[in-house]
């Protein structure tokens, strides 16, 4: 009888777990709160459940800053947000979007507030929204490829070491 995969002692199978717990934390403290990095013209962000990098024309910040905010998602809105890549039309206006709580009060998805503020950007940003069910879709696609193939490549193993 051949000996089975040890899939507790395989440190892809930790790994893989602990990545799950982490991206399922990150979802749902992303309906919370808003943290994200500066960098130059780059912004990263963890919001409206998903990843969001934002590349802007100018600077938003001279070095590296790191912050946290409260989140301002409805607690109405869409859980399974889909992805997206949208740039600015380059319609500038004065006046903060965030202060148009008029135009903000019925959206439920993160596409459609993101498509009115990047209307009132100057051209040159740039929004990217990976959203977190996603990345974990992926990340356990490719945890359970690997672990199938070391568990084939184990058993292999132990058909050559028998013989």
């Amino acid at each position: 009888m051949r000996a089975r995969y040890p899939l507790l002692r395989s440190p892809v199978f930790w790994v893989g777990l602990w990545l799950m717990g982490f991206l399922a934390w990150a979802w749902r403290d992303s309906w919370r709160w808003n943290p994200g990095v500066l960098c130059g013209s780059w912004a990263c962000e963890s919001e409206w459940g998903g990843v969001v990098v934002l590349r802007a024309n100018g600077m938003l910040s001279p070095g590296v800053e790191f912050y946290r905010s409260p989140s301002m998602a409805p607690a109405d809105a869409e859980v399974w947000q889909r992805p997206f890549f949208l740039k600015s039309e380059g319609v500038f206006t004065q006046v903060p979007v965030w202060t148009r709580r008029d135009e903000l009060a019925g959206m439920r998805s993160f596409y459609e507030l993101s498509r009115l503020e990047l209307r009132h950007e100057p051209l040159g940003y740039y929004r990217v929204y990976v959203p977190y069910w996603l990345l974990m879709m992926v990340a356990e696609v490719l945890w359970v490829g690997v672990l199938v193939w070391r568990g084939r490549r184990w058993k292999r193993c132990q058909v050559i070491s028998e013989q």
